[in-house]
């Protein structure tokens, strides 16, 4: 029986920088996706269906203040194909869970936001090994959520 797959969590604005073809991140973005669309990949890409709210528009659609039909397209192809990403369900559960993380933010001295506590929350509730976002301020968290939270990487670049 294959080992249980590595799940990694991704925050939104990875998916963001996808959609918006982010230059520097793009690539590794696309490889990620790639790898995990195969049924036998040791690695999982999770997300919550928050993300789906927080992915509305691509950044030219906001500029232009005109929304695009292409760039939709690609915005609902990232929750179609089950392999490549996995949606967990916002629920009660990671609702209190995210509250527990606001107040233990608090405690530290820290100011979490409602919709980045989800994000954490959500990943402690699918046990992920890793928690992935572009978003700086979300790494001194890690102590409090459990897990590291990093930039997304591919496999080559874990060598380096």
């Amino acid at each position: 029986m294959p080992p249980e797959p590595q799940r990694n969590y991704w925050d939104a604005c990875v998916f963001i920088s996808y959609i918006n073809d982010d230059a520097e991140r793009a690539p590794t973005i696309d490889a990620l996706l790639a790898e995990s669309s195969e049924p036998e990949h040791p690695r999982e890409v999770v997300t919550s269906t928050y993300t789906i709210v927080e992915v509305a528009f691509a950044l030219q659609e906001k500029r232009e203040q005109a929304l695009d039909s292409n760039a939709e397209g690609k915005i609902d192809a990232l929750w179609t194909d089950r392999y490549a990403v996995k949606l967990i369900d916002f629920h009660e559960g990671i609702a209190r869970d995210a509250r527990t993380l606001i107040r233990g933010a608090l405690a530290a001295g820290y100011s979490l936001k409602p919709g980045d506590a989800v994000h954490l929350a959500s990943a402690r509730g699918i046990g992920a090994a890793e928690f992935h976002t572009y978003s700086k301020d979300l790494v001194k968290y890690a102590s409090i959520a459990g897990f590291p939270i990093m930039e997304p990487y591919g496999a080559q670049e874990a060598m380096f």
